[in-house]
């Protein structure tokens, strides 16, 4: 208790060192005239003798008050007291100082810790948008749907879309979401046709079953042994032009036509799709993963080898799949005339429709830059793409020479327009040729494009690919003085 209460005294002493100061010397002064009073009063009987008082030389701050003592004690106690006074001022002095001193000191220290506090509020705030967007990325993995599921990030400034009107290059887009249309055969024989009339055609198998690489390559081990797959140059950091160019392999066609040429496939592209999707999910992939294609085929050196570049898709909507969309300027949808593959063909037509607005049902501006689509979670993949129709397979006639499929063809046929257009939002392009059933088709070489037996096979894809031509002339022959003339006409060059 003593202790606590000597502790107390002790620290309201150092916090009031003005009010010990006048305590002190209101205690003195008192002190003072009582002794004075009591001098008076004891020679009060005794006659005034004369006070002699005598000044010292030195400052009372140098001097002690045993120097120049005065005659009278009283004149020596007001010294004493005179000089304590001037040394408590002195001390409340130089505690005011430190006083001033500790309290500047705090300021610094709080300014420094407001700081240290605004940083960490701010680095709080970071960390709760990297967990919104998170969470925001768990959710699309949790709910995931497709082209909502690749739309819920808009794509980078860079690399930029170029137009078709700066290219020399003109890239399709083969793709249908079911099966068994003969997607990859009609992708590998229109090649043919349009390299037969000294086109050149850079072929892309982006699916990891590799059929368009098995129909076009003859010895598909060399290409696996110098890996020039296509699943290895989307594993590069920098997957530019160039390196796509390396990996391309000459496709022996007949007649010595050396104007195609196919970048392979392996199965190890379902895995190199799968790893880079993961990254990208999670943010640790630096570059946009769905404009990997974008970056390389839009590269002026890739117009300088070749005028066509088909890209055989996955039905499914891989990672390759996007980003052929992403680059592309023309889809091409191939489909069979039966209940399942007309189904197939719509839901593409409103995948193609979703992915090129920044919602469903959205209208498109006519740019190619994709619109800013704030406050929405569906962004615009592929706005500049454009559809040349869809092309009939597996065509089985009941009267060739009459032109008339099978009955059941003819029923699917006639439901076709109707249900094109609803799913696409407009009338949808069917062209003319089919492509006759042939058992052998999906397993005849491309180098027999033209046998003598499948001349007729060869004829058909001849007329396909003339009509593709005019069907881009048609989209493009409003810029017809910066379009290639090979592409406006549509006539046949000499090799």
């Amino acid at each position: 208790m003593w202790h606590d209460l000597w502790h107390l005294i002790t620290q309201w002493v150092r916090d009031n060192p003005e009010l010990l100061a006048a305590f002190v010397l209101g205690a003195l002064a008192v002190l003072s005239f009582v002794v004075v009073w009591l001098w008076k009063g004891g020679r009060s009987h005794q006659p005034i003798a004369p006070v002699v008082v005598t000044i010292p030389m030195a400052s009372a701050s140098e001097s002690s008050p045993n120097q120049a003592m005065p005659t009278s004690e009283s004149g020596q106690a007001t010294d004493r007291l005179r000089w304590k006074y001037k040394l408590l001022v002195k001390r409340y002095k130089r505690s005011k100082q430190t006083c001033t001193q500790l309290t500047e000191q705090l300021e610094r220290e709080r300014a420094a810790r407001v700081d240290e506090v605004h940083e960490l509020k701010t680095q709080v705030q970071q960390k709760e948008q990297e967990l919104e967007a998170l969470r925001t990325r768990l959710r699309i993995l949790e709910n995931r749907e497709g082209d909502v599921f690749w739309q819920s990030h808009g794509l980078p400034r860079e690399p930029a879309f170029v137009a078709k009107w700066h290219r020399k290059q003109r890239i399709v887009s083969f793709l249908n979401f079911k099966g068994g249309v003969g997607k990859t055969t009609i992708a590998a024989f229109l090649a043919a046709a349009l390299a037969e009339q000294g086109r050149r055609v850079l072929l892309l198998d982006l699916d990891y079953q590799g059929s368009l690489s098995d129909l076009c390559v003859q010895s598909l081990s060399e290409v696996f042994e110098k890996r020039l797959l296509i699943d290895n140059f989307l594993t590069r950091k920098q997957p530019d032009a160039k390196a796509l160019l390396d990996r391309a392999t000459e496709v022996h066609l007949p007649g010595g036509f050396a104007k195609c040429s196919i970048v392979a496939s392996s199965d190890d592209l379902q895995q190199v799709e799968t790893r880079l999707e993961n990254r990208w999910l999670r943010g640790v992939e630096t570059m946009d993963v769905r404009t990997i294609l974008l970056s390389a085929l839009h590269d002026p050196r890739i117009g300088e080898r070749f005028e066509f570049v088909f890209l055989d898709c996955p039905p499914r909507q891989t990672l390759a799949c996007i980003n052929a969309l992403v680059c592309s300027d023309y889809a091409l949808v191939p489909t069979r005339l039966d209940k399942l593959s007309l189904n197939g063909a719509c839901r593409v037509l409103r995948t193609l429709r979703m992915l090129k607005s920044a919602a469903p049902g959205e209208t498109r501006a006519d740019t190619y830059e994709p619109p800013p689509a704030q406050g929405t979670l569906v962004h615009p993949l592929c706005p500049q793409l454009e559809l040349l129709g869809l092309v009939i397979n597996f065509a089985r006639w009941y009267r060739k020479q009459e032109a008339k499929l099978i009955r059941s063809q003819e029923e699917v046929k006639a439901r076709m327009p109707h249900s094109t257009a609803q799913a696409w939002g407009e009338d949808v392009h069917v062209f003319s040729t089919y492509i006759a059933e042939r058992d052998e088709a999906d397993r005849l070489p491309l180098r027999e494009f033209n046998r003598h037996d499948g001349a007729e096979f060869a004829d058909a894809f001849r007329a396909l690919a003339a009509q593709v031509l005019e069907r881009v002339a048609q989209y493009e022959g409003s810029c017809a003085e910066i379009v290639p003339s090979c592409i406006v006409s549509g006539a046949p060059r000499v090799r």
